[in-house]
C-alpha cells in the first residue's frame, strides 16, 4: 500500500501542519526540503506553529531540519531561537550521556545488567544524531532481582528516590514496573517491567532480554533492546500514553526507517502480546503523515474501520492546540486494547491498583496495605487535584 508525495497531507491548506510534518519526516528528499522552503517563504502564523511544535516535543527536530534547509528564508528572530535550540540539545544530551555513563558503571561493578532503552538510545539509533530529539530523562531496565542493589548504588551516586520503599517494593503488594530517581535536573526511570500493570501488552521481558544487543554510544557499548522489540515496545508505550505527541509517531517512523521490517513477524508478535491494534495504529499513523510505504499484504488490516478510526483520532489531536483534559489520554489507551476484557481490567487496575507512591504518601504496616484500595481514590485526590477536576477519574500518568 504504497503511499505517494501526492496524497501526502504536506498538499492541505493548513500550511503550518505540513511545515511540521516535512520537518519531522524521516525522508529528506530535495523535493521535500523544496517543498519546505516554499512553505517558509509563504505566508505562516509563526506563532501557532511553534505551539504545534512544542506541543508534540519536536522542537529540536523542527529547528535542525530548518537551520539546514531554510535558513536563509527564516525570520532573524526564529534563527536566533532555534539557534539556541540546537545549542541546549546539545548541551543536555551530552550532560545525560556523561550521567549514563556513570550509572552504567556502578552497575556493572556489582554486576548488575541493564537494558538502557527510551529517549537517549532511540535518538541514538534511529535518529542518528542526539540532538534531534527531545528528552528529558532517562530509563533504565535490570531485573527485579536486582532493583534493591540497583537503588543503593543509585543513592550512592546521589539519586534520590521519594516514593522507594525496599520493604514495600519487597513485599510484592504494589504492582508497579518502575520508579523514579532524582538527581540535579536528572530523572532515572528504573524498570524492572517493560510493561505496566494495568497495560501489559509490552514485549515480554524474558524475551526482550534474550534478543538484547550491543549498540555502539558515543564510542562505548551499550546494551539495549533488538530492532523488533523497540518498534513492539514504541508502539506499546505510545498507546499507553494516548498517541499524545507527534513526536512518539517519529519514533516508529524513524525506527521503521533504518531496516525494511518484518512486517509478519511484527504483527504475529504483536498479536501475541496483545498488542496488535497498538502496532497496525502505529504503521497506519506514519503511512498517513509521513508518506511511509507499506506493502500491500498490510492493506486489509490497516484499512479495518477500528484501526482508520483510532488514526484519524490521533491525528487530529495532534495538530489542535487546544488543551485536552487527562482522560482524553484514558480514551486512546482503552481504544487501543484488543478485547473487552482488558479494557475492563485498566480501568479497574488503573483507577484502584494502589502504587508505591501511594505508601510514601500514606505509610502503613505490612498488615494494613489492604486499606490502600479503600485509600485509593483519597490518595489520587491529593497527588492530583487538577486532574481530577478536570477528568473527574484520575491523572493520566499515575
Amino acid at each position: 500500500m504504497p503511499t505517494s508525495l501526492n496524497a501526502y497531507p504536506w498538499d492541505c491548506p493548513d500550511r503550518e501542519r505540513a511545515l511540521l510534518l516535512l520537518c519531522c519526516s524521516p525522508n529528506q528528499s530535495s523535493e521535500r526540503r523544496a517543498r519546505t522552503s516554499t512553505l517558509v517563504r509563504g505566508e505562516l502564523e509563526w506563532p501557532r506553529f511553534q505551539a504545534l511544535a512544542a506541543k508534540n516535543s519536536v522542537v529540536p527536530l523542527v529547528a535542525a531540519r530548518l537551520l539546514a534547509n531554510s535558513r536563509e528564508q527564516l525570520p532573524c528572530s526564529i534563527v536566533r531561537q532555534y539557534a539556541l535550540v540546537a545549542e541546549s540539545t546539545t548541551m543536555r544530551s551530552d550532560y545525560l550521556v556523561v550521567s549514563l555513563f556513570e550509572i552504567l558503571d556502578a552497575f556493572k561493578q556489582v554486576k548488575i545488567p541493564t537494558l538502557a532503552i527510551k529517549g537517549l538510545i532511540i535518538a541514538s539509533t534511529a535518529y542518528r544524531d542526539l540532538s534531534l530529539r527531545a528528552f528529558g530523562d532517562l530509563d533504565l531496565v535490570v531485573h527485579r532481582v536486582d532493583v534493591p542493589s540497583a537503588a543503593r548504588v543509585l543513592e550512592r551516586l546521589g539519586y534520590a528516590g521519594k516514593s522507594w520503599r525496599p520493604s514495600a517494593f519487597a513485599s510484592r503488594f504494589f504492582p508497579d514496573t518502575a520508579i523514579d530517581f532524582t538527581r540535579d535536573r536528572i530523572v532515572l526511570d528504573l524498570h524492572w517491567s517493560l510493561g505496566a500493570d494495568y497495560f501489559p501488552f509490552a514485549p515480554r521481558d524474558d524475551e526482550v532480554w534474550l534478543r538484547a544487543i550491543e549498540i555502539d554510544l558515543r564510542g562505548r557499548p551499550v546494551t539495549t533492546m533488538s530492532s523488533d522489540d523497540a518498534i513492539l515496545f514504541h508502539a506499546y508505550h505510545a498507546a499507553k500514553h494516548g498517541w499524545l505527541r507527534l513526536q512518539q509517531i517519529c519514533d516508529l517512523a524513524y525506527l521503521f526507517a533504518l531496516d525494511r521490517p518484518r512486517w509478519e513477524t511484527l504483527l504475529a508478535r504483536a498479536a501475541s502480546s496483545g498488542s496488535r491494534t497498538m502496532l497496525l495504529v502505529g504503521i497506519d499513523l506514519c503511512r498517513s503523515l509521513f508518506a511511509m510505504e507499506v506493502p500491500e499484504l498490510l492493506a486489509p488490516a490497516l484499512g479495518a474501520p477500528p484501526i482508520q478510526s483510532l488514526s484519524k483520532r490521533v491525528s487530529q489531536r495532534l495538530f489542535d492546540i487546544r488543551k485536552e483534559t487527562e482522560f482524553a489520554e484514558w480514551r486512546i489507551a482503552l481504544a487501543s486494547i484488543d478485547s473487552r476484557r482488558d479494557r475492563a481490567r485498566y480501568l479497574v487496575r488503573r483507577l484502584l491498583s494502589p502504587k508505591l507512591s501511594d505508601c510514601a504518601l500514606m505509610p502503613l504496616p505490612r498488615p494494613l496495605y489492604p486499606l490502600y484500595y479503600l485509600a485509593r481514590p483519597l490518595l489520587l485526590a491529593i497527588k492530583h487535584p487538577q486532574a481530577l477536576r478536570k477528568s473527574g477519574l484520575g491523572s493520566a500518568s499515575d
